[in-house]
């Protein structure tokens, strides 16, 4: 089964590769990588040019993160679609896992996949994006019957985890270009009201903070409370 995995880039030369190389490294064999260059300034592009064929490379005029992606979306192939941010990691055996799981709990509706996802701050203690959210389930892999209701209570970092068949995606509409900061969350809100979610407990990705251009750095709480109060009341 062919997996897609889509990585939006803007100016990340000094962190692309990492996220690139953890693409590359999957033991999931069947996957395409997609990089959406989204008018990067900087080396980005000669980083990603030393890949050759391995990568397909997707420039276009600088549009957001979410244009990014979903012309990411409409460039893949694969049935399943994974997303990684240019500045995080994949655990190399994420996608192999979220696949399997995808397809032994597609008979019961599951369209989504979620992971944990190790925390790893400057200066800081590392956690994990489910201790952060008290969320602690009592199985290392499993579903949720109830996607929304998790959501609507705490936000659980979406992007760089989640495993969708394309289908599903196709379905929901992708992402909302119009939104500058949570628009996985608001994607993932409407993805929670039309099937079950699987998560596995284990954090098989790495979130890097303290990148100088991090969008969720750069969002000021304004920002985030005006979003999500726009969100909830759609």
């Amino acid at each position: 089964m062919l997996v897609s995995a889509i990585i939006p880039t803007y100016n990340r030369a000094g962190t692309i590769e990492r996220a690139v190389n953890s693409a590359l490294a999957q033991t999931h064999s069947l996957m395409e990588v997609i990089v959406v260059d989204d008018g990067s300034k900087d080396e980005t592009h000669q980083v990603l040019a030393k890949y050759g064929t391995r990568i397909r490379v997707i420039h276009q005029t600088n549009k957001g993160a979410s244009a990014a992606r979903n012309t990411g979306v409409r460039a893949s192939t694969g049935e399943i679609v994974a997303f990684l941010d240019s500045d995080d990691t994949w655990a190399p055996n994420k996608i192999e896992r979220q696949v399997r799981l995808l397809q032994r709990t597609y008979p019961a509706g599951v369209r989504c996949c979620i992971t944990n996802i190790q925390m790893d701050y400057c200066n800081s203690s590392p956690t994990t994006s489910f201790d952060l959210t008290d969320l602690r389930p009592s199985l290392k892999e499993g579903f949720w019957n109830n996607p929304s209701e998790i959501l609507l209570t705490r936000f659980l970092l979406f992007n760089q985890t989640v495993a969708v068949w394309r289908e599903t995606i196709d379905r929901v509409g992708g992402f909302r270009e119009d939104l500058r900061v949570l628009e996985d969350y608001e994607l993932s809100l409407r993805l929670s009201t039309i099937a079950p979610w699987a998560f596995i407990a284990d954090p098989l990705v790495t979130w890097h903070g303290g990148e100088k251009n991090s969008l969720t750095k750069s969002a000021t709480e304004l920002d985030v409370c005006l979003h999500t109060q726009e969100i909830l009341s759609a």
